[in-house]
């Protein structure tokens, strides 16, 4: 018998009707080169979401019959008091509970045992050197990170339970996109169920020599360049039961770039990479492909409810 032998009478519950996002905090241990909360307030103080706020939004969810909640915010949900406690009450109540984290400081046997129970857990990973992601997501250690994963895959196998899925989001910007071979690699090897490529946003960081540009900025000749890595990325994951989830806005810029407008190539076959074909997104609930008749780049109706730190 062990001290979590009572939420092993919980059920996994299904996410259905409404997804709850909570923001438990603004609060973060690293400094990432994009991260837009501390470009925004970086002479404000960072603050947890209050006691008060939270019940109200756990009232909320339940009011709307949410079964999934997912733990994350503008900060890293490890920093939150006691957050172990809060994962540990909503499984009590019936919920469903998804968890985002930096994975940037060693957890405990404790966190990784209450991790166990989440339906996913999902971390940002942008490359596979671990000097270059030091520089871009500042606090966040490489090998920190897989010990992490791996702690929970160990608690999961000390209580008998399946581990949850992990995922990573890589920012995909001009610094770590010729690597990228090496990160689906390491994905792949970190057992990594989903690894999406997301777009750089707007980038308003200090002038601090980093070179953090948009991946379209690269010269021409380097986009095309980039094709063949990130093709064989793509068949990489895919032989791995890895799927690989890319931003469709950001296929378009590139192959504008390499092709030209379609205008003005409309009999040009485009390479494997340029087609949404080659990226299975179909599994996912939420994802970045566009389906007819909808106006957004999503494959459900709207069905996310966000509460961030400060309601």
């Amino acid at each position: 018998m062990t001290e979590y032998d009572s939420l092993d009478t919980l059920t996994t519950c299904t996410p259905q009707s409404v997804d709850v996002v909570i923001g438990l905090t603004e609060v973060c241990n690293c400094k990432c080169a994009y991260c837009g909360l501390h470009q925004v307030k970086s002479d404000q103080p960072l603050r947890h979401m209050d006691d008060h706020l939270y019940a109200k939004a756990i009232a909320l969810c339940r009011d709307l019959g949410a079964s999934h909640i997912s733990l994350q915010g503008g900060g890293e949900t490890m920093m939150y008091p006691g957050w172990t406690d809060k994962v540990e009450s909503l499984l009590h109540q019936g919920f469903a509970v998804g968890m985002s984290t930096n994975f940037a400081k060693r957890i405990s046997w404790h966190e990784a045992q209450i991790l166990t129970y989440c339906t996913s857990i999902a971390a940002s990973v942008d490359t596979a050197d671990p000097e270059l992601l030091a520089r871009i997501r500042r606090g966040l250690d490489l090998e920190t990170l897989v010990y992490n994963m791996e702690l929970v895959r160990s608690a999961a196998a000390y209580l008998n339970r399946p581990c949850p899925p992990f995922s990573w989001t890589c920012v995909f910007s001009n610094l770590v996109a010729k690597d990228i071979k090496k990160l689906a690699a390491l994905a792949t090897a970190c057992r990594v169920t989903c690894l999406t490529l997301t777009p750089l946003q707007k980038y308003c960081g200090p002038a601090d020599g980093l070179g953090l540009d948009f991946v379209t900025q690269l010269p021409r000749d380097e986009l095309k360049e980039l094709l063949g890595p990130v093709q064989e990325s793509i068949n990489l994951l895919q032989s791995n039961g890895v799927r690989l989830v890319i931003t469709p806005s950001m296929i378009d810029d590139i192959r504008s770039i390499v092709l030209g407008p379609l205008s003005e190539t409309p009999n040009t076959r485009l390479p494997q990479i340029m087609e949404l074909e080659a990226v299975d997104m179909s599994s996912c609930s939420h994802t970045l492909k566009p389906v007819s008749g909808e106006t957004r780049d999503c494959n459900a109706p709207w069905s996310i409810l966000i509460i961030p730190t400060d309601g």
